[in-house]
């Protein structure tokens, strides 16, 4: 687990920031729905959007005597012998990020149990695309810490903290509630977060939690009681479940459940509200939560 060095973004107060979190692209594989994949990149919801990768965007397990691998699961384009295969895959979605974004737009990226897989020959493929395409590396987890600042005319300073990790399966991992209650319960063991992002899964949801904590300003010495909302995420993927063919997917063979394709989108602003009873609260504030 790391501490990241602060991302900065420049934003005036109301102005809206999205931040998209992808989940589990599985990039090798035939079932991993690319052209969703690049639509959800080119989908800007807001001026300022910017990316997190949450794991697995790469397979990084072809050839491996390994149960979740099949050549027939392999897309075609990766087949040609012209590279190895998985050098293949990590040059292909480092095209993608190329074409679509520029390095300023990503957070950094999390590597995941398949990448992690190559590390007994001492190789994570996602250091490699985060070194080739000059993105932040972020291991399996970590926290990233993200500063606002305002404009000159009026400076203000803000931070939201992001607790990123890839996830892990168990206890009825099939199961929407399973994840649902592990993800809040592993995220309540880690302090200082406001968005707690999971992937591994594959399944899709943002669940405000809502926080009851004492507030005081000092200029005022007025006290009062706030309610502190955080976001507990998992990412999505891009990997269907079913193989589209006469040959299952190990998804299927498990009694995996389908999931929706796609990622999650989170926004949030600065705000300086002043509630009916003249108090002024200041901060960043989640879109539609």
């Amino acid at each position: 687990m790391i501490h990241a060095e602060p991302f900065v973004i420049h934003a005036s107060t109301g102005e809206v920031i999205t931040i998209k979190a992808l989940g589990d692209i599985h990039h090798l594989q035939k079932a991993s729905d690319e052209d969703r994949l690049i639509s959800d990149i080119i989908d800007r919801p807001t001026k300022q959007t910017f990316y997190i990768s949450m794991g697995d965007s790469l397979d990084s397990i072809g050839g491996r005597a390994h149960k979740y691998f099949s050549p027939m699961s392999i897309k075609d384009k990766f087949l040609t012998g012209e590279k190895p295969l998985l050098n293949m895959e990590l040059d292909d979605l480092c095209r993608i990020y190329q074409k679509y974004t520029k390095p300023s737009q990503w957070i950094g990226h999390i590597s995941g149990n398949h990448p992690l897989m190559l590390m007994d020959n001492g190789l994570d493929l996602m250091q490699n695309l985060c070194a080739t395409l000059k993105h932040r590396y972020l291991g399996y987890q970590a926290y990233v810490p993200i500063h606002i600042i305002t404009p000159r005319s009026d400076p203000r300073y803000f931070s939201l903290m992001i607790f990123a990790c890839h996830g892990f399966g168990g206890g009825n991992a099939r199961w929407e509630g399973s994840a649902l209650n592990a993800y809040i319960a592993h995220s309540a063991r880690y302090d200082g977060w406001d968005i707690a992002l999971y992937g591994h899964r594959h399944d899709k949801w943002i669940k405000p939690l809502a926080r009851i904590k004492p507030h005081f300003n000092v200029k005022s010495k007025q006290r009062w009681i706030i309610e502190d909302i955080k976001l507990v995420c998992q990412t999505g993927t891009y990997l269907r479940t079913l193989s589209e063919s006469l040959y299952p997917s190990y998804s299927e063979k498990s009694g995996m459940h389908p999931r929706p394709l796609g990622c999650i989108n989170i926004q949030f602003k600065v705000v300086q509200e002043t509630d009916d009873d003249g108090r002024t609260n200041s901060g960043v504030k989640f879109i539609n939560m």
